[in-house]
């Protein structure tokens, strides 16, 4: 996903807490791999993304899909990680998983964000 906040275009990946990419028994899980490649990609190539995302959103204005700046003024070379908990109760098992997918906080390359979300599956 793509968000404009305030003139600063950033990176989302969303995954659900369930996702077996979160976690690894053998060495580091899928997800680290991705978020890098995805933070070399954004850093890489800050200014076609800045140009591509400006013509996009001139062009989302132009046809009436978009209301809102077409300006760009920065982008975020950190991407984030936005990790959605399903869960409706707490077991020790997701107790561990929720403070491993809080540890992902420490990587240097992208920003985690976990929110609370029990009722998304329904």
């Amino acid at each position: 996903m793509v968000e404009l906040r305030e003139k600063k275009l950033v990176f989302i990946e969303l995954k659900l807490i369930t996702d077996s990419r979160l976690r690894s028994k053998e060495g580091e899980p899928e997800i680290i791999r991705q978020m890098t490649g995805y933070s070399n990609f954004i850093s890489q190539h800050a200014e076609e993304l800045k140009e591509y995302y400006s013509k996009l959103l001139r062009i989302k204005k132009c046809i009436g899909l978009w209301n809102g700046d077409t300006e760009i003024e920065d982008i975020s070379l950190k991407p984030e990680l936005l990790i959605v908990n399903t869960y409706k109760k707490i077991t020790k098992g997701r107790e561990e998983r929720i403070a491993y997918m809080e540890s992902l906080k420490e990587r240097a390359d992208f920003d985690t964000i976990i929110t609370d979300y029990p009722d998304l599956c329904k």
